[in-house]
């Protein structure tokens, strides 16, 4: 082979060299339409199909095999609020797919924002870490703020109201004083003598309420 040739040979793979590693980055930074979220940690993208995000879990809403988790709507509504009708770019780490042939990807929103640390951010999904992946420990962090911060699944449950008592409700009734007592009280089956019966037939049978309040509206 002549010099001449092997520079010929040389520039072309550098051309080639080039060509490839622009192919890769402009591949890195294709943007493709959301064309629907599965649930909380799952959706479909035109072209690449159905992308498991990488390093979340969230609730369960649509195994046959499972009932629909605690918080697993309200994980679905979020990833909806964030991709319905967006465009992501994919990251992949080392693994392309999972055994049901997923594709396993980060996803980011035109503005940078990081899709799959932002659910677990906001508390709408655990930190998945029974396998390692590349922003382990910035997932662990962002899990750990949302339970410091009770966001999401980590909120306080609701007080409970308390139920309104039923006409029906049983009151203790004093047949000494005729008081009778609603039910949770200190004297509700405390008397010397007594009788359990509803509070209509307490009002009934002449016997009045302790404090003046009937049940109904001590459970107001």
């Amino acid at each position: 082979m002549s010099p001449r040739t092997a520079r010929h040979l040389i520039r072309l793979l550098g051309t080639l060299v080039l060509l490839l590693w622009a192919s890769a980055a402009h591949a890195a930074q294709a943007f493709y339409p959301v064309h629907r979220v599965v649930d909380g940690d799952t959706v479909v993208l035109e072209t690449i199909g159905i992308v498991r995000l990488i390093g979340v879990d969230t609730p369960e809403t649509v195994d046959p095999r499972k009932p629909v988790q605690a918080f697993g709507a309200e994980a679905s509504r979020f990833l909806h609020s964030l991709l319905d009708g967006q465009q992501v770019r994919l990251e992949f780490d080392q693994q392309r797919t999972d055994k049901y042939g997923r594709t396993l990807a980060y996803l980011y929103l035109p503005d940078n924002t990081f899709v799959n640390r932002e659910i677990v951010a906001q508390g709408y999904g655990h930190a998945y870490l029974k396998y390692p992946f590349k922003w382990m420990e910035q997932f662990r962090e962002a899990e750990r703020g949302a339970r410091e911060a009770r966001l999401g699944l980590w909120a306080d449950p609701p007080i409970a109201k308390p139920v309104p008592a039923s006409p029906l409700a049983r009151v203790w009734v004093n047949t000494s004083s005729h008081v009778y007592h609603c039910s949770g009280t200190r004297y509700y089956g405390n008397t010397k003598s007594g009788i359990y019966m509803a509070e209509h037939a307490a009002v009934s049978a002449g016997n009045r309420p302790a404090g003046g309040r009937s049940c109904s509206q001590e459970s107001r």
